[in-house]
C-alpha cells in the first residue's frame, strides 16, 4: 500500500529535559528520513500539558522555526507542524489552549501522565476496572477543539469504539491505525461499519521510525479497510469533509514532487 504522508512522529522536543529522552532524534533528522523515502511528514510532538514529556510551549516558535529551516533544506515543503495534544480533563478539556503558535495539523490522544487538576478530571486516571469506557470525555474534546486526528484510540484508556467512530465520522476526525499501538481488528470493523476514516502512522520516536507502518498496514488489511477510507493511501479523495481535507494541496504538491511532475 502507498502511504503519502507519516503524520504522528515526534522529535527532542518531546522530552522532558537532559534526564528523560522520550524521542532521540532531531527535526531535520526526521524530515531527512521522510525525504529518502519520498513522504511527507509531522512532528507533531506531545502537548505541554504532560508532566514527563511533553513540550515546553516557550519552545514551540523554535519547533516551528526548525521546521520551516529543514523544509527549505529539502528544497520543498515536506514537513507540518503538528502536536499530539493530551486530553486533559473530563470536560473535554486538552492542553492546545496552552500553544503560542496554532498548529497545521491536530493529533489528539489520551496519555498517562498527564497534569490534571480537578476532581472531576482526576477520574480519567482510574483504572479501566474501577472506571467505565472513557468515550464521552473524548467526544467532547472532538467537538470542542479542531482535531484532524484521534490517536490510538483505546490505547491507554477504554473507549466504546462504536461511539467515538461515529462522532469522529459526524465531525469529519480521522481514526488512528498506530503502528505501535494497534487497533485490534474488531475495533477496526467497527469503525469502519460506524462510517469511520482512517490515517495510518508510525508514531516514529526516532528517525529510523519515521514513516514505517507495516504493522498498521497488516491490519488494515486483515480487517479489509477500503484504501478510499485511508486518507494517506494515495487512493483517498480530499474532498470528503473531513477536517484533513485541507491538506490537499500539500499532498498534491507531494504527489507531483516524488513523481516527478512540475
Amino acid at each position: 500500500m502507498t502511504v503519502l504522508f507519516d503524520l504522528h512522529t515526534h522529535s527532542t522536543y518531546s522530552s522532558g529535559g537532559a534526564l528523560i529522552r522520550h524521542a532521540k532524534g532531531s527535526v531535520l533528522q526526521n524530515v531527512q528520513t521522510a525525504a529518502s523515502k519520498s513522504i511527507g511528514v509531522g512532528i507533531s510532538d506531545h502537548g505541554p500539558g504532560h508532566s514527563f514529556f511533553g513540550l515546553n510551549p516557550k519552545k514551540y516558535a523554535r519547533l516551528n522555526s526548525e521546521i520551516e529551516a529543514a523544509n527549505s533544506a529539502a528544497g520543498r515543503r515536506l514537513a507540518l507542524l503538528g502536536v499530539e495534544a493530551n486530553l486533559m480533563d473530563a470536560d473535554g478539556r486538552t492542553d492546545i489552549d496552552l500553544l503560542p503558535v496554532q498548529p497545521e495539523i491536530y493529533l489528539m490522544g489520551y496519555h498517562k501522565g498527564v497534569r490534571i487538576s480537578t476532581k472531576a478530571g482526576r477520574a480519567l486516571l482510574l483504572p479501566s476496572l474501577f472506571a467505565p469506557k472513557k468515550s464521552r470525555e473524548v467526544m467532547t474534546a472532538l467537538e470542542r477543539y479542531p482535531i484532524d486526528v484521534l490517536t490510538h484510540p483505546g490505547a491507554y484508556v477504554p473507549v466504546d469504539m462504536r461511539r467515538i467512530a461515529s462522532a469522529a465520522y459526524r465531525l469529519g476526525v480521522v481514526l488512528e491505525l498506530n503502528d505501535k499501538h494497534p487497533l485490534s481488528g474488531d475495533d477496526i470493523r467497527t469503525a469502519l461499519a460506524a462510517g469511520a476514516h482512517f490515517v495510518l502512522s508510525s508514531d516514529a520516536h526516532s528517525p529510523e521510525n519515521v514513516g514505517r507502518v507495516n504493522r498498521a498496514v497488516g491490519e488494515a488489511k486483515r480487517a479489509k479497510v477500503p484504501k478510499e477510507k485511508i486518507v494517506n493511501s494515495g487512493a483517498y479523495k480530499f474532498d470528503r469533509g473531513l477536517r484533513i481535507d485541507r491538506l490537499g494541496d500539500w499532498v498534491t504538491e507531494l504527489t507531483h514532487f516524488s513523481t516527478g511532475q512540475k
